[in-house]
């Protein structure tokens, strides 16, 4: 889809988007030519950098890093921000599938994703009453960050104290499920934090927390058959691969009218949305 733009300088150049829905998650405008100014994004009025490469393209076209793998290693190149806009949906099945007559609860939750100060290995847990082996879960209490969120479970649940965040991966996840265990529907958008020891520094957990689950350290090699939980596996890939664009379906997030929207019905919209902006 080709799109007029406006320039900050008051000019107009034509600008191609591949995948319309994705329009919320521009970070910047590459094209082939100079152009003075920035490009101001045609829905939200955001100024946008300008990346120039004259000998590759032939047409200028928006940088959508977060999803377009491609994008994302411009945006590497360029240190030009990431923006999620389709967030991954995780849906619970069988006995945690969502109860229609039970209300939903929102939660904020964290993956942490916690590697051994010296081996090639990651803290994990195993439930000992159900069949649950995942990272160190929890849920964000009140203003807390993910990164604070973090750290407080893994201190809980496995008594390791010498943390280090690194980061917070730019993609967040979305879980809705029926959480047996706690007899409620839940809508959990996840924050996947990823940190390592820096010791072996550890307290006593409480009694509660080590009638639940055992501490285990788990190889990189074997995550994959280790982990239960299909959500923790998107930062095993991430652990095993490296960081890049999540190029999937899923919700609408950050999208302002486009939000909770699949990305084929979200698409329809952002394309009226497009062309009333462009009259």
């Amino acid at each position: 889809m080709k799109i007029s733009l406006n320039t900050s300088c008051n000019e107009k150049i034509s600008c191609e988007i591949i995948y319309p829905e994705l329009i919320y998650g521009a970070t910047a405008v590459v094209v082939p030519f100079p152009i003075q100014g920035e490009i101001i994004h045609p829905l939200t009025g955001e100024k946008l950098p300008v990346i120039l490469q004259i000998s590759s393209i032939k047409n200028a076209y928006f940088l959508i890093p977060a999803h377009i793998q491609k994008h994302f290693i411009i945006a590497q190149q360029n240190n030009i921000p990431i923006k999620q806009v389709v967030a991954p949906l995780y849906q619970g099945t069988g006995s945690q599938a969502i109860r229609p007559d039970l209300p939903i609860q929102t939660r904020q939750s964290v993956i942490a994703v916690i590697k051994h100060w010296t081996e090639d290995s990651y803290l994990c847990v195993s439930s000992i009453h159900r069949d649950c082996k995942s990272f160190v879960l929890g849920g964000r209490e009140n203003d807390e960050t993910p990164s604070a969120a973090a750290i407080r479970e893994t201190i809980e649940e496995t008594g390791y104290t010498d943390i280090t965040i690194d980061n917070v991966y730019p993609i967040m996840l979305l879980n809705h499920f029926y959480a047996d265990y706690k007899g409620v529907n839940r809508h959990a958008t996840l924050h996947i934090v990823f940190g390592h020891l820096n010791s072996n520094k550890q307290t006593q957990i409480s009694t509660k927390e080590s009638n639940e689950h055992t501490v285990k350290w788990i190889d990189k090699s074997k995550l994959h058959k280790f982990i239960s939980v299909q959500n923790n596996l998107f930062a095993v890939d991430i652990i095993e691969n490296g960081p890049c664009a999540y190029e999937g379906d899923g919700l609408m997030v950050n999208s302002n009218e486009l939000n909770e929207l699949t990305r084929a019905k979200a698409r329809i919209k952002a394309i009226q949305l497009i062309k009333k902006s462009n009259l």
